[in-house]
């Protein structure tokens, strides 16, 4: 995450790394950690920019981790749709 940067620049960068996450299967286990913590730290942001960026991101990932092997994203996606805030719930859809 970048919180220094605009809006656009952080959009722009989960964009990008959307387009590139089919090579999170060949990263360093560490940077591949990094990536998926921060894809789900940027789904909670405040910004819907940002927000819609990580839906992209974690739905990108997902695809190449496969959901068992990423499990903690299962678990935020349960716990958004039983939430009672409609900005968790909304992201997911």
């Amino acid at each position: 995450m970048m919180p220094t940067e605009s809006e656009q620049i952080r959009s722009i960068a989960g964009y990008i790394l959307k387009n590139n996450c089919r090579l999170i299967a060949s990263a360093a286990p560490n940077t591949a950690a990094h990536v998926k913590d921060s894809a789900l730290r940027a789904f909670t942001d405040a910004s819907v920019m940002i927000r819609n960026a990580a839906q992209q991101v974690i739905i990108a990932l997902l695809g190449v981790l496969e959901p068992r092997n990423w499990p903690e994203a299962l678990s935020m996606l349960i716990q958004a749709l039983d939430s009672p805030d409609s900005i968790a719930q909304e992201v997911w859809f």
